[in-house]
């Protein structure tokens, strides 16, 4: 949301590291003009890092405004008494976090120094709650798209794959599709097609956003050559869905400029380099959570609920994947091994991410051989992926 209207956000996972950041800040002289802060944080809560925040020189004049899911007795008293500048009650809606914001920093006062744009509402029928068909059979993928259209305001209806999301076409009256290209029974393609068919023969023509976690250049030239409208590269993140939504709402046209495949891309193939074999080492962090609360605009209970999601679709997804290279069967080996990569991605693992996207790559005449290789790389990661998704779960409850 911060992103959408023109502000800088830096993300901590922990008080602990946002009062290192926000030390770093005041000893370069570039403190930050607004803390933004949960309540309910294991070990520090949003309180001790208030008090931290207010006993330093640097920190006595930051205006700080607090999320809480819950009151406790004494809480208006501590807020007082910290010199508190808003209290928000979760979930947050995106006008009232606007607004608070708005009236915390005076902007209207100070437009020279802080730039807040696009407000929820002003821009007319690109801000209105849209009815949007998703089409995703990824669990964790779902999941973060419900909650990131959900606090955008929107009304979703989920097809597990492209046969369903033309089923749903058929019956309910849709503003947009949320398109993903890689599913069983019917890929996002061929849906397209399908739907594109349907209109033809009732005249209403609504947008086709694909979504990908291909990652190859040229897709979204391949995309927009199938008939739809805009592209999106997996993990999808708040603000870029916030934008093409609006943009397309208003009929505006793609811009050429954007390549989130190539960036995503670039990320794996930078994340790939390991050794090809050995042990990996248990102490390695694979999760990267600034990039994982980035996907869901800092909301840590979102965060929460999509991690939830993957510890409950990976061992599954695991088990199918080894299954399939046991029997050599090349297109479940491809396919598992593409939805286990764009779990992984929105759970901020890239390295893991990459290594998945190697079963990709793998060639007919050595799969067998090669995945077995792969897959015992991938077991060890997928272990350690699982044991830091749980500790984080364990320490939000």
């Amino acid at each position: 949301m911060c992103s959408n209207w023109g502000m800088i956000p830096t993300v901590a996972v922990s008080a602990a590291e946002a009062i290192r950041l926000i030390q770093n800040a005041i000893r370069k002289q570039q403190a930050f003009q607004l803390v933004l802060s949960d309540v309910n944080m294991p070990k520090a809560d949003g309180f001790t890092l208030a008090e931290w925040i207010r006993s330093e020189d640097g920190g006595k004049d930051i205006p700080i405004i607090l999320l809480t899911s819950s009151g406790r007795p004494g809480d208006a008293e501590r807020r007082r008494v910290l010199n508190i500048a808003a209290n928000l009650l979760k979930p947050v809606k995106q006008s009232d976090l606007f607004d608070a914001v708005v009236t915390v920093l005076n902007v209207e006062a100070a437009e020279d120094e802080v730039h807040l744009s696009h407000r929820p509402g002003d821009e007319g029928s690109a801000a209105r709650s849209l009815n949007i068909l998703l089409a995703e059979d990824n669990l964790v993928n779902q999941k973060l798209a419900l909650g990131v259209l959900g606090k955008l305001g929107h009304r979703v209806t989920i097809a597990n794959n492209g046969q369903e999301a033309c089923e749903h076409y058929g019956r309910q009256r849709f503003d947009i599709v949320l398109m993903d290209v890689q599913m069983p029974l019917m890929d996002g393609f061929q849906a397209c097609a399908a739907i594109r068919e349907i209109q033809q023969q009732d005249g209403r023509r609504i947008p086709v956003i694909a979504m990908t976690a291909h990652a190859m250049k040229g897709d979204r030239e391949r995309c927009l050559e199938a008939g739809m409208d805009e592209y999106l590269s997996k993990p999808i993140r708040t603000h870029q869905l916030a934008e093409v939504l609006n943009r397309i709402t208003r009929n505006s046209a793609p811009e050429e400029s954007a390549t989130p495949a190539e960036r995503t891309a670039d990320l794996l193939n930078g994340s790939s380099n390991e050794p090809g074999s050995g042990v990996m080492n248990p102490s390695i962090q694979l999760i990267d959570w600034e990039h994982a609360l980035a996907g869901v605009d800092g909301d840590r209970d979102l965060l929460r609920t999509v991690a939830i999601a993957f510890l409950e679709e990976n061992s599954c997804l695991e088990q199918d994947l080894q299954t399939s290279i046991t029997k050599g069967d090349l297109n479940g080996i491809l396919r598992t091994g593409h939805t286990l990569k764009g779990a992984l991605m929105a759970m901020g693992a890239t390295r893991t991410a990459a290594i998945t996207q190697q079963f990709e790559q793998l060639k007919p005449e050595t799969t067998v051989t090669d995945a077995a290789k792969l897959m015992d790389r991938l077991q060890q990661h997928l272990i350690a992926v699982r044991n830091e998704l749980q500790s984080f779960v364990d320490e939000s409850e």
